[in-house]
């Protein structure tokens, strides 16, 4: 949640099944098969401001929040999941 700058600084990985981590495995960099995910291709992917857990087009520009790119859209169905290190606090 880009509403909380301790989410959206530390390690971040992408949660590749439903379970638990041990289980289901995460993601720290790479390819991400989302069947009709819908995200705007080759545009950036940020930290939803206001879903915990969710990416989206849409960069936060609330006050406060932290924006922080995590990955792209490569095709309708494909994600390139590579976490920036950088993040931005909108003030």
């Amino acid at each position: 949640d880009a509403d909380t700058e301790a989410k959206t600084n530390g390690l971040i990985a992408y949660a590749r099944y439903t379970g638990t981590a041990s289980t289901g495995g995460m993601l720290l960099n790479g390819i991400i098969y989302d069947a009709s995910h819908g995200f705007v291709i080759g545009g950036p992917l940020y930290i939803s401001a206001s879903s915990t857990g969710v990416i989206t087009n849409t960069a936060p520009s609330g006050s406060g929040d932290s924006v922080r790119v995590v990955g792209y859209a490569i095709d309708s169905n494909h994600i390139y999941f590579c976490p920036d290190n950088t993040w931005v606090k909108v003030s």
